[in-house]
């Protein structure tokens, strides 16, 4: 949320590089498809509803309930999906495209149900910037309409913190009409001064939900990377325990909570926990347990060792968490088999571990698996002992889900593979994916909209591509 965003967008944007968001224009179509720059093809066939497969022999990781049992997975093969085809299967709606000029720029950060983008608008300033000190130019946020590329900027919330230098905007979950999103005047590891910040966007006007400093008392928060999600008149959060503040002792992330109108106080919602988000059931967390993981020891040599990494979920209730499911393994697990790329609508848990993307379904217990994309994902033969690009290849790295699509994808930060989105249609049931060159590893879903991101090229700045699912 901090260093790491930093050198990822705005120190890409000085330096003119393929991570950089910059000012968003209309570009005319490509011709190849199923890359974020592609055309609508001609129509093709209907599609079929997707087979379930067989349960994967190779499996070593288990989804049980509180009570340990297995929870009953339909099992799919993602590599059975088809092509979707433009004008067929879903319809351009806008692409956001960069350019290497130090101007602002515009990066995507939520989608709202009416296809419109609540935006993060990195200052083109920025370019000027050294790698250290304080920010040149203070961030802002906005509205991309549905079908536009230019932003309408909210009001500033340069002073509703007295004292604070300029700040660069971080991650930005929205709900109904209701935008909130984080804000630091850090880019040190070593410091997490988060600002949390909401508006309607019927009013574009901002205020402070909560600081940093509310809830260590004034003292020096260790980073933890933030997120957030609204339930009713609150937002949930993940961050760095107070208990940690001014130490650089091991930690956990907490989540807590404070009502949106930033009235009231901050108040645990889990002592251990992170990646909240909202369901018709409630706020449900993402938890941890000691599992054994493959590692190496300090001579390379393949070992095991016990660890406390994330494996399961569970639902914040007023007496406590209520473990809904965690994963289970027969033996040590790699690292990247621990839940992640978490996204929640109604009453689906959407999560991947690994190459595999779970669908739970929180009413009846039962869950849709998918995996089998990573086989299909070639690692460029100059990059075979790329170890990001083998990563990428075989871990999700971004989920999101609606009451009509689920939406995910491979690839990620070295931008060096061609990797798909795939895009489950829970209204047919149909399995579909776009090959996404230079797959930048981020997707958005909300109603039956669907985003997605690549580079052109490894030197071109970032494409983000909106499309409304048929």
């Amino acid at each position: 949320m901090l260093a790491a965003l930093v050198t990822a967008s705005m120190l890409a944007l000085a330096a003119g590089c393929h991570g950089a968001d910059h000012a968003a224009r209309t570009t005319e179509p490509a011709a190849r498809r199923g890359d974020p720059g592609d055309s609508p093809t001609e129509a093709e066939p209907q599609q079929r509803a997707a087979t379930p497969s067989p349960t994967p022999s190779a499996t070593t990781v288990r989804l049980v309930d509180p009570h340990g049992k297995d929870v009953p997975v339909t099992w799919y093969d993602m590599t059975t999906a088809s092509d979707a085809a433009g004008s067929n299967d879903f319809d351009l709606v806008s692409r956001l495209e960069g350019s290497s000029a130090c101007k602002d720029s515009v990066s995507p950060g939520a989608l709202f149900d009416d296809g419109a983008w609540f935006a993060l608008i990195v200052p083109g300033a920025i370019c000027s910037w050294q790698g250290n000190g304080p920010l040149p130019a203070s961030g802002r946020v906005g509205i991309v309409s549905k079908g536009s590329t230019a932003p309408r900027p909210w009001a500033p919330t340069s002073g509703l913190v007295p004292g604070d230098h300029h700040r660069q905007v971080t991650r930005s979950p929205v709900s109904g009409d209701r935008a909130v999103w984080f804000e630091t005047t850090s880019t040190d590891l070593g410091d997490d001064n988060w600002r949390l910040f909401a508006a309607d966007r019927r009013t574009g006007e901002p205020h402070v939900v909560a600081t940093a400093e509310e809830l260590t008392g004034g003292k020096q928060l260790p980073f933890s990377e933030a997120t957030a999600t609204v339930y009713r008149h609150r937002v949930y959060w993940s961050t760095t325990p107070a208990s940690a503040a001014g130490t650089q002792r091991a930690f956990e992330p907490e989540v807590v909570s404070k009502d949106i109108s930033g009235k009231g106080t901050i108040t645990l919602a889990a002592k251990v926990g992170d990646q909240p988000v909202t369901t018709d059931r409630g706020v449900v967390i993402r938890t941890a347990s000691t599992m054994e993981v493959d590692d190496v020891d300090d001579q390379d040599r393949p070992s095991v060792v016990a660890e406390r990494i994330p494996s399961g979920f569970s639902l914040v209730t007023a007496h406590g968490l209520e473990p809904l499911l965690r994963a289970s393994a027969d033996g040590p697990i790699a690292r990247n088999e621990a839940p992640g790329a978490v996204a929640a609508s109604g009453h689906t848990l959407a999560f991947a571990i690994g190459d595999t993307e779970y669908l739970y379904d929180l009413d009846t217990g039962t869950a849709l698996g998918f995996r089998g994309a990573g086989r299909a994902i070639p690692v460029p033969g100059d990059q075979a002992a790329n170890s990001d690009a083998q990563r990428e290849a075989t871990t999700i790295h971004s989920s999101a889900v609606t009451s009509s699509v689920a939406v995910w994808t491979f690839g990620g930060g070295s931008g060096s593979l061609r990797a798909p989105v795939l895009v489950y249609d829970a209204r047919d049931h149909t399995l579909r994916r776009v090959w996404v060159s230079h797959n930048d590893g981020e997707v958005w879903a909300a109603a039956a909209f669907v985003g997605w991101s690549g580079f052109r090229t490894l030197d071109a700045s970032r494409t983000t591509t909106l499309a409304s699912w048929r």
